[in-house]
C-alpha cells in the first residue's frame, strides 16, 4: 500500500516493502497487487510491470476497505516478534493491506543472506522493468570501459538537504571538513583505479558535486566523471514527479555499474539504496567507512 497512510520512506523503502508483499503473496498463495493512491508518486510510469500488478487511485474495485474483508497491517522499522506466528495471524485475513518498508526475504524463504540478495533481484525483474526513458538515458560507454558507481549519503549533515525529520547538526568547519575527508577517499579510489574507468558520482548534496568538480586536483587526474545535480531531494518528502524519477534514475544507473562503492563518513546514512540496486544485476558492492572525527 503506497497512500495517505504509508510513512514517509523513500524509493527503496517502498521497493523492499513491495518486494517482501510479493513474497508474502506468493507464501500465503495469494493474489498480488501494489495499491497506489498518492497523485505525486506514479512509480508505475518509470518501473513497468511484467503482469498486471499496479493498482492506481481511482481503479480501485479490487481493494476493499470493508474491515470484514480486509486488515491494514504495518511492518515499518521493526520486524515482527515471531513471524510465524504472524504469518498465521495473516492467514486469517481474506485481503491484507501491506505496509512495510522492511526486505523480509529471509523471514519469508529461511534463506541466508547470500541466498536472500539472489531472491530479492530475481522477484524484482520478475515483477518489473525499467521504463524505456529511464534506459535510454543511460550513457553510452563502451563495453570494455569499466562503470564504477561511487554512492555518498550526507542526509542534513552539510545543509544543502532536506531530510525526513533530520536537521543540520554540523557547524560551518565540520561541514568542510567531512567534505574534505570523503573527497580525500574518492582521490584514492580515482588514483589506485588503473583501467581508466568511467566514475559515476551519486549523493543528495548538490554542495559536494560542486566541491569535487572544482577540485584542481581531481581535475588533473583526466578523469570521466558523471554527476548530475538536477531534481534531487527525498522522494517522501517532495511532490515533484521529476525527484521520483531522479530517484529511479540513479537506482537503474547504479545497476548498470560494475561496481559500486558506498563511501560513509562519519554521521553519514549507512544507504540502502545503491546496496539494493547492486542486487538487481549482482553487481559488487563494497562500503568505505570513513572513521574519523570531525
Amino acid at each position: 500500500m503506497i497512500d495517505e497512510h504509508t510513512p514517509k520512506g523513500g524509493l527503496v523503502d517502498k521497493l523492499k516493502g513491495i518486494v517482501s508483499g510479493y513474497l508474502l503473496a506468493e507464501l500465503l498463495q495469494y493474489q498480488f497487487y501494489v495499491y497506489i493512491k498518492v497523485d505525486n508518486f506514479p512509480l508505475y510510469d518509470f518501473i513497468r510491470e511484467r503482469f498486471p500488478v499496479y493498482l492506481q487511485s481511482g481503479t480501485n474495485e479490487a481493494v476493499s476497505f470493508n474491515k470484514k474483508q480486509a486488515r491494514p497491517v504495518m511492518i515499518y522499522n521493526h520486524l515482527p516478534l515471531s513471524f510465524r506466528w504472524t504469518v498465521w495471524r495473516l492467514r486469517q485475513i481474506s485481503q491484507i493491506h501491506l505496509y512495510c518498508n522492511l526486505d523480509l526475504t529471509c523471514l519469508i524463504k529461511k534463506s541466508t543472506k547470500t541466498e536472500a540478495i539472489r531472491i530479492w533481484g530475481q522477484s524484482f525483474n520478475k515483477l518489473f522493468y525499467f521504463d524505456t526513458a529511464i534506459v535510454n538515458a543511460f550513457p553510452a560507454i563502451p563495453l570494455n570501459v569499466k562503470r564504477i558507481g561511487v554512492h555518498l549519503r550526507f542526509m542534513s549533515l552539510l545543509g544543502d538537504f532536506q531530510d525526513s525529520g533530520v536537521d543540520p547538526h554540523l557547524l560551518p568547519d565540520q561541514q568542510v571538513a567531512l567534505i574534505d575527508l570523503c573527497k580525500g577517499r574518492l582521490k584514492q579510489l580515482l588514483t589506485n583505479d588503473v583501467s581508466n574507468s568511467v566514475f559515476f558520482l551519486f549523493t543528495d548534496s548538490v554542495r559536494f558535486i560542486d566541491s569535487v568538480l572544482g577540485d584542481a586536483e581531481i581535475a588533473g587526474m583526466n578523469r570521466t566523471f558523471i554527476a548530475d545535480k538536477k531534481n534531487i531531494a527525498h522522494t517522501g518528502l517532495m511532490s515533484e514527479v521529476s525527484v521520483l524519477e531522479r530517484a529511479v534514475r540513479d537506482f537503474y544507473f547504479l545497476s548498470r555499474c560494475d561496481k559500486v562503492y558506498l563511501i560513509k563518513g562519519p554521521g553519514m546514512h549507512n544507504s540502502d539504496f545503491s546496496r539494493y540496486s547492486c542486487y538487481l544485476q549482482n553487481t559488487e558492492f563494497s562500503i568505505i567507512h570513513l572513521d574519523n572525527n570531525l
